[in-house]
């Protein structure tokens, strides 16, 4: 008797975990269904924005910078060895 209660109840079970896992299913296929995907975007180029003036009339100077070593005034004493030399 306790044997039969046991299957039917492991039997039970059994149909639960079936159901609830077809009715994930369900829903999920349901909702990707229901979704509505965007349109594909097309990529438009402007031939304005693409177009490079052939003569320029302004002659256009490179910039200038100039770099100042602030090492030593900043307090900083540090050699850097690159580990390439002996064994290594």
């Amino acid at each position: 008797m306790r044997r039969q209660q046991a299957r039917s109840q492991r039997r039970g079970l059994w149909v639960l975990l079936v159901l609830g896992i077809g009715a994930s299913l369900g829903l999920g296929l349901f909702w990707l269904r229901s979704y509505e995907r965007a349109p594909a975007q097309t990529l438009v180029f402007e031939p304005s924005l693409l177009r490079v003036p052939a003569s320029t009339s302004v002659a256009v100077a490179p910039p200038t910078m100039w770099f100042t070593d602030v090492t030593a005034t900043a307090g900083i004493a540090f050699t850097h060895g690159a580990g390439a030399s002996g064994d290594k």
